[in-house]
């Protein structure tokens, strides 16, 4: 097929697609502006009837109940008092009208006679003076709703003799007045059936309409609900607002309905109203006015044909090509790009594509990276956990075998040594200080491991001192920061801050990090990066990282913080740091703040807020320690068998010290009667934790459960970490003088 051809055919199919469109959409429109315009005639008819068709009913009653209660033969039979004789008088002077009603009531509410007795007069409690207008009210005749208005029946001389109450029901009568007054057909319905129609078949009979297509739960909302339904009749009269829509006899037609509450601002009237007209009545309108919208649009329709033409043949191949690399972007393949060659919103949508496809490259870095992260540090984790149990008897042991040479050369004197045993014994003692000192680095190098490796985002904030995050940051990053300039430390006593230590530990590392690759390598002594702690005015802590780098011009400063804005070359920066270290400290109520001067350096601030609680203490004060005890017995409990022992030799100069190796065998020790004045429990053992030994105790040793300490070489579940917040505890590898000032507070205490 010729192009031509096909051009032809594809015109010829916008053509006919337009035409089926455009009737569509015409249709569409015309009818639902034939819906609108009736529901805008339904809402008028009911609003018209509740203001003149319902005032004119009211003022009708009043001048008919005026009239009568000012006769004085009236009067004079509400005097006696008499039924019979109240009934006589009325029905000699007045026809009630269909649906009418009176009622006579005395002064005390009591009704003395009245024309329908199932009518309820509650609603008709207001009584007006002889000179007043008559009070209008609502009230309920058995199902039926009525008009009501109240007047007071007196005599010359006599003062008021009772209330004259004269009605009006809605029901047929009120229907058909309705319609003759607002041009709508109206159905009255409770809950139980129909009141009253305004719908006549074709003898005059009044007649009830089908409406079992209007679903019932709409039909009965308090909202009005307003749709177009198949309207069931037998027989219609044919008419409707005096034209002729309909043949006469027909047994349905289609209809607009509308169903509003009969009274909205009276509710103990459970009646709605349903105001129906013929849809025919307005969608012949709609039907020409879809033929001329039709006929415009197929006279227009060849124009549209050539312009769409145009324009799908100009966006087909560069949305093509975006389409076929979207496909290949989500199989994963990041490194494509679409070349750029509009300048209209298809140029816009590929550059914002290639930009796309950027931060995905960038992003599928940084979770690689965040991957690799997380995995360190469970590694991280469990290594600092498994090292700190070793770790603990190590250090206990150095510290035991460093107090008991001092003891012993205290003891023996050195004038029964040698000069030689002399110098062997300084020695040994140089030899274990020097051990001692190297565990307790071995200690402090897992710890921060173990703060840098926490999951900051399944633990809760602790207060502490800004000063050890800062430190931590330095230790971490001292091998960056010693090749590129010195580091000078200006600490001021500063109040504590509530906060995550890995989260703040992991903002200063960056800060400190970005501060070293701001100064070229070399020259170290030349350069400066100094790390600062004060005390603001307003009581806040300022942390303030100033370097001697190249600094930033205000274009850079003005997007610093921007997610992915980076200043350094492709793949060495995600441009995610700074945006990230903002969150972290704005989440912890604080703010970050940058100074920058081209060739001079920049100086980044950290402000956080005071605590606004105080740290749990997880160890003892340093109290004095007291003499050994006799009769005090210490239960230690921890699965590493070499920790117990060298807790029992730190422990046996103060007291009795049991030990033994699981929880389990700690329950069956107290629960045989044997008495401990406190009980020292690790927190992370197999079998059963220190925390449920800790449960099980509360249940069947209480007195126990309370004299219990706890040890820990590292608490990184969110229980672990929440259990040992309420509790005071050790963390190994613990000082062997720290345990001991802590047992003897607790054997004090408990003697």
């Amino acid at each position: 097929m010729s192009l031509k051809t096909r051009w032809l055919v594809s015109m010829l199919e916008v053509v006919l697609l337009g035409a089926a469109i455009t009737t569509l959409i015409s249709s569409s429109i015309s009818y639902y502006g034939a819906g609108r315009t009736a529901y805008e005639w339904l809402s008028a008819s009911h609003r018209r009837a509740n203001t003149s068709f319902h005032q004119q009913l009211f003022e009708r009653l009043e001048a008919q109940a005026q009239l009568l209660a000012h006769l004085p033969a009236i009067a004079d039979a509400v005097a006696t008092r008499s039924p019979s004789e109240i009934q006589a008088r009325l029905d000699s002077l007045w026809t009630l009208p269909r649906g009418g009603f009176w009622a006579v009531v005395d002064g005390e509410g009591l009704v003395l006679a009245t024309s329908h007795p199932s009518c309820r007069l509650e609603g008709a409690r207001e009584r007006p003076s002889p000179t007043a207008r008559p009070a209008r009210s609502f009230l309920m005749c058995g199902r039926i709703p009525a008009f009501a208005v109240t007047t007071a029946v007196s005599a010359a001389g006599q003062g008021i003799q009772g209330w004259f109450v004269l009605g009006l029901q809605m029901n047929d009568a009120y229907a058909d007045a309705y319609f003759a007054s607002v041009g709508m057909e109206l159905v009255l319905l409770d809950h139980e059936g129909q009141l009253a129609s305004s719908l006549l078949d074709t003898s005059g009979r009044h007649i009830a309409p089908d409406l079992r297509e209007v679903p019932p739960d709409t039909l009965w909302a308090a909202a009005p609900h307003f749709g177009k339904y198949e309207i069931g009749v037998a027989h219609y009269r044919g008419y409707h607002g005096g034209i002729h829509p309909l043949e006469v006899g027909a047994s349905s037609f289609p209809g607009y309905l509308l169903s509003v509450p009969l009274l909205p601002d009276q509710p103990q009237v459970p009646v709605k109203a349903v105001l129906i007209m013929p849809a025919e009545a307005v969608d012949s309108g709609a039907f020409y006015s879809t033929l001329i919208m039709v006929a415009c649009g197929l006279l227009l329709l060849p124009l549209l044909g050539l312009v769409v033409w145009r324009l799908v043949t100009g966006f087909v191949k560069p949305i093509t090509q975006l389409g076929q690399m979207t496909a290949r972007v989500a199989e994963g393949e990041l490194d494509c790009e679409l070349p750029v060659t509009r300048q209209d919103e298809l140029g816009q949508l590929t550059r914002d594509f290639n930009d796309m496809v950027s931060k995905l490259r960038e992003t599928q870095r940084r979770l690689m990276h965040s991957e690799k992260m997380a995995a360190v540090g469970q590694l991280a984790a469990g290594v600092g956990h498994e090292i700190n149990n070793p770790l603990a008897y190590v250090s206990s042991n150095l510290g035991f075998a460093t107090e008991t040479l001092s003891e012993l050369a205290a003891t023996k004197g050195e004038a029964l040594l040698s000069p030689e045993q002399t110098r062997i014994l300084q020695d040994v003692s140089e030899a274990l200080h020097e051990a001692r000192d190297g565990a307790r680095r071995v200690a402090r190098i897992v710890q921060d491991l173990r703060t840098f490796a926490r999951n900051s985002d399944a633990e809760e904030k602790q207060v502490l001192e800004v000063r050890q995050a800062v430190e931590s940051a330095l230790k971490f990053t001292s091998n960056t920061l010693r090749h590129r300039a010195r580091v000078t430390r200006d600490y001021q006593e500063t109040a504590r801050v509530e906060a995550n230590e890995a989260r703040l530990v992991q903002v200063f590392i960056n800060l400190l990090v970005n501060a070293a690759q701001a100064i070229p390598e070399g020259h170290a002594e030349d350069n400066e990066i100094r790390v600062t702690t004060a005390t603001a005015a307003d009581g806040s802590i300022v942390v303030a990282v100033s370097d001697t780098g190249t600094g930033m011009t205000p274009q850079v400063l003005e997007r610093i913080f921007e997610p992915f804005f980076t200043t350094k070359p492709v793949g060495q920066g995600t441009g995610l740091g700074l945006s990230i270290c903002r969150n972290i400290i704005e989440g912890l109520g604080g703010r970050l703040t940058v100074q920058s001067t081209p060739g001079k350096g920049s100086t980044f601030r950290v402000t956080l807020p005071p605590a606004r609680r105080e740290s749990a203490t997880n160890g003892p004060a340093a109290p004095t320690l007291s003499a050994r005890e006799t009769g005090r017995r210490v239960l230690v409990v921890d699965d590493e068998p070499l920790v117990g022992a060298s807790a029992k030799r730190i422990l046996q100069s103060l007291c009795d010290v049991v030990v033994v190796t699981s929880s389990r065998e700690a329950l069956a020790l107290v629960e045989a009667g044997q008495r401990f004045d406190l009980v020292v429990c690790d927190l992370m053992m197999p079998h059963m934790t220190g925390m449920e030994l800790h449960e099980e105790l509360s249940r069947r040793a209480p007195e126990v459960a309370a004299r219990m300490l706890f040890l820990s070489g590292g608490a990184f579940t969110p229980e672990a970490q929440r259990f040992l917040s309420e509790r005071r505890w050790l963390e190994k590898p613990f000082d062997n003088d720290a345990l001991r000032a802590c047992v003897s507070e607790w054997l004090r205490r408990a003697g």
